[in-house]
């Protein structure tokens, strides 16, 4: 069965360090992904500036989900962010990157999903304000996942951002979804309604089940208990 996940509220119990292939990580926080938005969803992201690099990346916030069960992890993902750029001469589209990190977070087990390097398609729309439009992320709908095999108390982390193709620094919008959302984002690029992604949720979804480890005492779904 199909495994979505949604930034909820929550702190993680790990932190870790944004992947080195990013180009800027300095705008990057934390958000816990739940299968559930009983715990309350809360967007994440907002506003970064491109970087003046053409095809330089930047990521805006991760989702973290675990700790996982051992086991191998394939199959395929797709997902929905909300986005926009405020200067056309950005070029700015989706960019994600999705690995299995060790039970402290700090070393790599493996990766999912790795940056998305071909040719500007699906640029965000022109919008000085509002929420933009959503877009898949990863670009294109379903993509296959390279399989890695968990370890117990590792953890799935995915990293959400933008690739700018042009040299503009104007502002990057790229957000999960909004707090009051009751519904999640239809999966598509939309065209046509620049205002949609405010009142709707953002997600990520892994085609096969991601088992959870058993977490220790005074621990649940990745978030301290107080």
């Amino acid at each position: 069965m199909a495994t979505r996940l949604y930034t909820v509220s929550g702190t993680p119990s790990v932190s870790p360090t944004p992947a080195a292939v990013w180009d800027a990580t300095a705008a990057a926080f934390e958000r816990l992904l739940l299968d559930t938005v009983a715990s309350g969803f809360v967007q994440a992201g907002g506003l970064s500036p491109g970087s003046g690099v053409a095809n330089d990346d930047t990521v805006r916030f991760q989702g973290i989900y675990g700790p996982l069960a051992a086991g191998a992890i394939s199959g395929t993902v797709q997902g929905q962010v909300a986005c926009r750029e405020v200067n056309g001469a950005t070029d700015a589209r989706t960019q994600i990157l999705i690995r299995v990190l060790d039970p402290p977070a700090t070393g790599l087990r493996g990766t999912l999903l790795a940056l998305d390097t071909a040719a500007l398609s699906s640029e965000f729309v022109v919008s000085s304000s509002g929420a933009g439009q959503s877009r898949m992320s990863p670009r294109g709908g379903a993509v296959a996942l390279a399989s890695v095999t968990a370890q117990a108390g590792d953890w799935l982390v995915v990293e959400w951002g933008f690739r700018n193709h042009g040299t503009n620094t104007n502002n990057v919008f790229v957000r999960s979804g909004s707090a009051g959302a009751t519904a999640d984002l239809a999966a598509g690029d939309e065209t046509t309604n620049a205002d949609a992604g405010p009142v709707y949720r953002g997600w990520i979804e892994f085609s096969q089940t991601l088992a959870l480890y058993v977490p220790a005492q005074g621990r649940s779904h990745g978030y301290v208990i107080t």
